[in-house]
């Protein structure tokens, strides 16, 4: 029965309603401040190509399912909710998943993917994150300073400033100049020159000079100079000096 008048009402009462369209476009709309489109059912489903959305009813449970089936990665599902100031949004891919809240310049995001979990807030280049692997957590702050957990250990950074702890010591770099602290002593290494303490001596080396103190003493150099103000003692069973 065709509707004339929008006033007009059409009631169809039906065991099975079908509507087809080859190469066709099938519109159902309702308008006006009022209207109200209503589908009721204990399945309702609606499929396109590579996507579907599925509404369930199964005893006092019900069920939405959102999915594509397409094998590309660029299949995505797509919430979001926002406002002149604010964004939430929520993608959901083949390839990793990512929610977003906050300025819509700058928002905090939450992204995981296969063996990557990252947590940001801020700008991506001054902003705040952190980062989980299956053998590692980074806590970064800004491009130069970082804090990295393992099971070897843990390494912090700033700029060109780094520190290294393990089980076996610590190590910590500045540009040219480092210092290691191990289970075999202490060894300091600036451009050239190095100290090294270990538990049988002291050994240290520059560009001109040499000294160990160990089982015996031993100081040498291009150009050596001696001095005391008051008084200098020198004292071994046997003492040899040439040149």
């Amino acid at each position: 029965m065709p509707v004339k008048a929008a006033s007009e009402r059409l009631v169809q009462v039906c065991t099975q309603f079908e509507v087809n369209a080859t190469d066709g476009v099938v519109h159902i709309s309702s308008t006006g401040e009022d209207s109200t489109l209503l589908l009721s059912g204990a399945i309702i489903e609606a499929c396109s190509t590579h996507s579907s959305i599925g509404i369930h009813s199964n005893g006092d449970a019900g069920f939405i399912n959102l999915s594509t089936t397409s094998d590309s990665t660029n299949s995505c599902i797509y919430l979001s909710a926002s406002s002149s100031t604010l964004i939430s949004r929520c993608e959901v891919k083949p390839n990793g998943i990512c929610l977003a809240h906050g300025n819509p310049l700058s928002p905090g995001i939450i992204y995981m993917s296969d063996g990557n979990m990252l947590l940001s807030m801020g700008p991506s280049l001054i902003g705040s994150s952190i980062s989980l692997k299956p053998d590692s957590i980074t806590l970064q702050v800004g491009p130069l300073t970082s804090l990295t957990l393992t099971a070897d250990g843990i390494v912090l950074a700033s700029g060109v400033t780094k520190m290294a702890l393990g089980v076996q010591g610590i190590k910590e770099e500045l540009g040219p100049i480092t210092r290691s602290l191990g289970l075999m002593g202490h060894s300091m290494v600036a451009a050239e020159s190095a100290v090294d303490v270990t538990p049988v001596g002291v050994n240290a080396k520059g560009p001109t000079g040499s000294f160990a103190f160990n089982a015996t003493g031993q100081l040498s150099a291009l150009l050596l100079t001696e001095s005391a103000d008051a008084i200098m003692n020198k004292k071994a069973p046997l003492a040899n000096i040439s040149s």
